[in-house]
């Protein structure tokens, strides 16, 4: 406590000594019965905690109440007089406090739930982009099974997701966590997340690139920050708007999300309010002005058009065509055949847009070969008098694959239907047990058709095919055949997170073969492997560090491996691997040539990826004189190429034995074609 001589005097002390004091009492004794004072208050306001202090009630209250006891106490004569003042808010209307949940939270919601919807959505086309799902239904894998798996992995990511939310929300004290029953915030968020599984289930199958996923979830998520706006400020769940623009609204799952929310926060913007319990879930919070949509409505909204999502996912995946051109009828689920499993002679396959004319049927020319002719006949001839050969494991009978038309639009008004393709003619033949039959011709005859037509990926135009009495026609049939079926497919079905072993276990599992059945062939498999594979299988066992680069040296002699030894740190900079076989991201084909003449020794090459497309071409003298050290000088320069471009897993194809033997661990010191 500090005494003034002055006003003037406490003003200048006050100046000079800024946010030291709360405040001043001016005293005046106007005579022996009556003292006058004056109090002056520190009005800067403090933010504490997001709560402003308030300076009456802080500090100029209190002044006065010490004020008028002390000058009561002293006019009496008695120190220890009782003073006591009560104090009483006047009565007014609560006031709502800012809630950053209301105005923020759909958007940092939505945007953490994206990662995940993008994510599914990359992983579930890239499935069907590199024909894993495929060659899981050729496996035998069902379609109920595949859709409830994904279901079931995403149901639980969606349940771990929205528990740590709401944990976190908890963590950071906010009310609009801390006052909100648990179960209304734990179905909101998880109501939410599994409705945007559903939706990006339907979203997939319209995207073919695995590619595009990124851009297509970030459209959705530019689309659902703009309508959540809007749902903010009121549109459309008001009275004044008609209902529907209110149903077609809840649609999308975004806005759902935002009302929700705003439900949310308005039960927790005030300081009395208690929040939304799982009892009053059906009825509006209070402070929501014009409310026709309750948090119980919200739920049964996300309930309702999760299963709409799926359906319709189911739908269009089977009337999308695949990655063969290959799709049901528009109306597939109107047919007795689809639920019944029998014969079906409907033609399937080309695209959502193919033309609606009929196909025409090929003309059968009669084969020029006796064989054929031969085997023909004794295939017809059985078929007539319903012979049944037990040593025929497979029997054609006049297969035919007829791609239909397909439509292109080439203007606003215009649109050009492609001619049909009929890619196979009428095959009549018998495989018969025990027997190793290859299918040859030229490109185009119809050998991948044929394959995709026996295993059940493209459905058969007319004709049919019976392996061990099942047909192939029909649904029921075509599960039974796929059950003891195997294939190795054209392209790789192989998931790049999983190991070997892994993949044995996955295809083994759909296949109904028990674990310890797996293991006991993964055993005898891994036993039966050349060196050079279980040098391969090892690399992973070793430990994890940042090799060098992967080289390997089995069947080298030791004259190449010690020439290996002494080139492989000029051939192949650090962090690169040197691959043999398919797995590889782009090829090198390289050449160099001296003839014994430094001013005429060059060096070229050339970087393509699998599909042929050309990444680089490289051309230069060398004033060299050793064949060799070109050839080295060509692969060194392809190496750095095709790392500026970001491939680091190479195959170089030389036509230096020499080379080829450093960088492969072929016999013939070339890597397999």
């Amino acid at each position: 406590v500090m005494g003034f001589a002055s006003p003037a005097a406490v003003d200048k002390w006050l100046e000079a000594n800024p946010m030291h004091c709360m405040g001043a009492l001016h005293f005046l004794e106007r005579s022996t019965t009556v003292i006058s004072y004056g109090i002056q208050t520190n009005s800067t306001s403090t933010n504490r905690h997001g709560v402003y202090e308030d300076s009456s009630f802080k500090f100029q209250i209190p002044f006065q109440v010490a004020a008028e006891r002390e000058i009561a106490r002293y006019l009496v004569g008695d120190s220890n007089l009782r003073w006591t003042v009560a104090l009483k808010e006047f009565a007014h209307p609560a006031i709502g406090r800012f809630s950053a949940v209301g105005p923020i939270g759909p958007t940092f919601l939505l945007a953490a739930s994206m990662f995940g919807f993008v994510i599914q959505m990359s992983a579930f086309v890239a499935e069907k982009e590199l024909r894993l799902r495929q060659a899981m239904t050729t496996m035998g894998l069902y379609d109920s099974v595949y859709w409830l798996t994904w279901l079931m992995w995403e149901g639980v990511l969606a349940l771990v997701s929205s528990i740590l939310l709401i944990l976190f929300g908890m963590m950071f004290r906010f009310n609009f966590f801390l006052k909100n029953d648990f179960g209304v915030l734990f179905f909101m968020f998880f109501l939410f997340q599994s409705n945007m599984v559903g939706f990006a289930f339907m979203i997939s199958s319209f995207i073919s690139k695995s590619s595009s996923t990124t851009t297509v979830g970030f459209g959705v998520f530019i689309i659902g920050f703009s309508t959540q706006l809007v749902t903010t400020f009121g549109f459309p769940y008001s009275r004044i708007f008609s209902k529907g623009y209110q149903i077609a609204w809840s649609f999308f799952p975004p806005n759902l999300l935002a009302k929700g929310l705003s439900l949310l926060g308005d039960a927790t913007t005030k300081k009395h309010n208690e929040g939304i319990s799982w009892s009053n879930k059906s009825r509006c919070p209070a402070a929501a002005s014009h409310c026709i949509l309750a948090m119980d409505d919200v739920f049964k909204w996300l309930i309702s058009t999760f299963f709409l999502w799926l359906l319709l996912a189911i739908y269009f995946d089977n009337v999308v065509a695949d990655m063969n051109g290959v799709r049901k009828s528009i109306l597939y689920f109107l047919y007795p055949s689809y639920w019944t499993g029998k014969e079906n002679h409907r033609v399937e396959g080309g695209s959502l847009c193919s033309c609606t004319r009929s196909i025409p049927a090929s003309s059968h020319k009669s084969p020029d070969d006796e064989d054929v002719i031969a085997e023909e006949t004794l295939v017809k001839h059985q078929l007539a008098h319903n012979m049944i050969d037990p040593n025929v494991a497979v029997q054609i009978c006049g297969l035919a694959k007829t791609f239909p038309h397909t439509m292109k639009i080439v203007s606003c008004c215009k649109c050009n239907c492609s001619v049909p393709y009929h890619a196979v003619k009428g095959l009549w033949i018998r495989l018969e047990k025990d027997e190793l039959f290859c299918l040859l011709g030229h490109n185009g005859a119809g050998k991948t058709t044929t394959i995709n037509c026996l295993t059940g990926v493209a459905p058969i135009t007319a004709g049919d095919a019976l392996m061990y009495g099942h047909s192939i026609r029909s649904a029921s049939g075509k599960s039974r055949i796929q059950n003891f079926l195997g294939i190795c497919p054209q392209f790789d079905i192989l998931w790049n997170a999983l190991s070997s072993h892994e993949h044995l276990y996955l295809f083994g599992s759909i296949k109904g073969i028990p674990p310890a059945a797996i293991i006991d062939v993964w055993e005898k498999i891994k036993s039966n492997f050349t060196e050079s594979l279980k040098h391969k299988v090892s690399l992973p066992d070793q430990p994890s560090q940042e090799w060098e680069h992967i080289f390997q040296q089995i069947s080298l002699d030791p004259k190449e491996a010690t020439m290996l030894c002494f080139y492989k740190k000029k051939i192949v900079p650090n962090n690169t691997q040197v691959q043999d076989g398919k797995i590889y991201d782009v090829v090198i084909n390289t050449d160099g040539a001296s003839r014994g003449n430094p001013g005429r020794t060059t060096m070229g090459g050339m970087g393509r990826n699998r599909e042929g497309e050309v990444h680089f071409l490289f051309a230069e003298k060398l004033g060299i004189s050793t064949n060799n050290v070109a050839e080295i000088n060509a692969i060194r320069r392809g190496i750095l190429e095709a790392i500026k471009i970001g491939r680091r897993k190479i195959k170089i194809q030389s036509d230096s034995r020499i080379m080829m033997n450093l960088l492969s661990n072929s016999s013939n010191g070339y890597p397999p074609q």
